[in-house]
């Protein structure tokens, strides 16, 4: 963990995970992948009727979206829907998934 980093109450790293100075994790988050650089963690959410939301290449990065569409497909079966407000990022991120 760098100088001045900080970890969120509750917040959970993986092992070999390594948190860069100055950057801080929320709380509850769980970290895979080492945060360096100038990447900021947010803690991801669900708004109420159970869509992603973020911030279009800020939270919702296409690789974010990759790296959720793999977990959400080894988890689940069958078919899963897709859908966007539209627009360049949303199409690029909805293609990543």
């Amino acid at each position: 963990m760098g100088k001045g980093a900080v970890i969120g109450a509750g917040a959970t790293l993986a092992e070999d995970v390594r948190i860069w100075p100055e950057k801080q994790v929320p709380a509850g988050a769980h970290v895979e992948v080492s945060v360096a650089g100038s990447e900021t963690l947010r803690a991801r959410t669900f708004d109420e009727e159970g869509s992603l939301t973020g911030t279009a290449d800020t939270d919702l990065t296409p690789e974010y979206c990759l790296r959720f569409g793999l977990a959400v497909s080894g988890c689940l079966t069958g078919e899963i829907g897709v859908s966007g407000a539209g627009g360049q990022a949303a199409k690029a991120c909805m293609l990543a998934f």
